[in-house]
């Protein structure tokens, strides 16, 4: 079996294979995915690594899944160690393209468990977060100034990158949950204190993964499994790195209000580590491991939250 890498531009699309020369290059619409499926299919190619760019692939990745080919999505960062492991100094598309057959052919990657729908949607909740952030970045440019014509404007911008934000959370809710198995989910998670309708979201759009991988791996993939920093007879402090930093950034804040308020669950285990002279920080990615292990049992076992029922 050969495994194939893609480098994806926004224009062009350049294929290669792990053991073998053959190269391709294609546009990158419909008319270049067909060119390309047609050459897998040669090639008898059934894994396709990609790097995740954000909405150049998302066309491409859905016709590479409706053709049949499995995808492993790697992030940038991952396929630029590689290179340097490889003491690959030239870059080229071409280059890119075969580093990441290789990296994916290596096997340090899952297929990902992916859903069409959830590309388009999650372009949508990128929409949403970028009003967001546009209005907290306005925010704090207020104090700069004194005109106070400028500061009305200012002030405008802010409420219209907030009415948009909340516009868009509305008609994101409404097309997800216009799908049967979606809104069957997005209910069950709603029922856990400290997921309100936006970490929902983030949790169905950007985590797919969650009811097919054991725990362990979502607390990997996601970046809250602390790793040792040990050497000799040093004993490091034990951080976290990496993972999906979007899901932690968007359901902090929701963690530590559940766990120092709402949810029972939640908040004897902070308690518990806030007592043992944990930082604030520590406890509240605990309480975040947890969290996601809860909305995992809940997905999987198809009914509600109840208190102290999940595991650990």
């Amino acid at each position: 079996m050969n495994v194939a890498g893609i480098d994806i531009g926004k224009a062009k699309l350049d294929v290669g294979l792990d053991k073998d020369e053959e190269r391709l290059e294609a546009s990158n619409e419909p008319a270049g995915f067909a060119q390309i499926i047609a050459f897998l299919k040669r090639q008898q190619v059934s894994l396709v690594g990609v790097e995740a760019t954000g909405s150049y692939g998302f066309d491409l990745i859905q016709a590479l899944q409706e053709a049949g080919f499995a995808i492993a999505q790697h992030q940038p960062a991952q396929i630029k160690l590689y290179r340097k492991m490889q003491l690959k100094r030239a870059k080229t598309d071409v280059i890119d393209a075969v580093l990441i057959a290789r990296f994916t052919a290596l096997g340090e990657q899952k297929p990902a468990f992916s859903d069409a729908r959830l590309a388009r949607f999650a372009e949508k909740l990128l929409f949403l977060e970028q009003a967001r952030e546009d209005a907290i970045r306005l925010q704090g440019r207020l104090d700069r100034y004194r005109d106070t014509g400028l500061i009305a404007k200012i002030k405008a911008d802010i409420t219209s990158f907030k009415a948009r934000a909340k516009q868009e959370l509305a008609a994101l809710k409404k097309e997800l949950r216009a799908h049967g198995d979606l809104d069957k989910a997005f209910k069950l998670l709603l029922s856990i204190p400290g997921i309100g309708d936006y970490s929902a979201l983030v949790l169905i759009i950007r985590l797919p993964e969650l009811v097919h991988l054991e725990p362990t791996q979502i607390a990997s993939l996601v970046g809250v499994a602390p790793f040792n920093n040990d050497s000799a007879t040093v004993r490091g402090t034990r951080s976290i790195a990496g993972g999906r930093k979007n899901i932690r950034n968007a359901l902090y804040l929701p963690t530590l209000a559940a766990a120092t308020q709402w949810n029972p669950d939640l908040k004897v285990l902070y308690d518990r580590l806030k007592a043992k002279g944990k930082e604030t920080k520590v406890a509240v990615i605990a309480a975040m491991r947890k969290l996601l292990i809860i909305a995992r049992a809940v997905l999987i076992r198809g009914s509600i939250w109840t208190p102290k029922t999940q595991v650990d």
